[in-house]
């Protein structure tokens, strides 16, 4: 009895898997939400402004963690560049940012 209720419910998940890779989404996507959109400067150095205390500018920038734009986090990296050389001085380390669902 107990495998009959188990094919059944196996039956029916991959019955929902199938309808759900149809629709292209993904069972997290349909349950949690679709993860927004990577931003539009993904990748791009931003400069932040001078860090009062060495007086270096700090840049950042947001690459993805996994390729592709369904990865689900992104990697923020920081550094701190001499202004006058622009040569990269010193690193914070890497810190991954979870994407937000809608």
């Amino acid at each position: 009895m107990i495998g009959v209720v188990l094919a059944a419910l196996l039956f029916w998940a991959c019955v929902f898997a199938v309808y759900l890779a149809t629709q292209g989404q993904s069972p997290a996507d349909f349950l949690l939400g679709r993860a927004e959109a990577p931003p539009q400067d993904l990748g791009i150095w931003k400069e932040l402004g001078l860090d009062p205390s060495s007086q270096l500018m700090r840049e950042e920038r947001l690459v993805l963690l996994e390729s592709g734009p369904r990865a689900g986090q992104l990697l923020r990296q920081v550094r701190y560049v001499d202004p006058l050389t622009r040569a990269v001085v010193g690193a914070e380390s890497e810190q991954r940012v979870s994407r937000r669902r809608r």
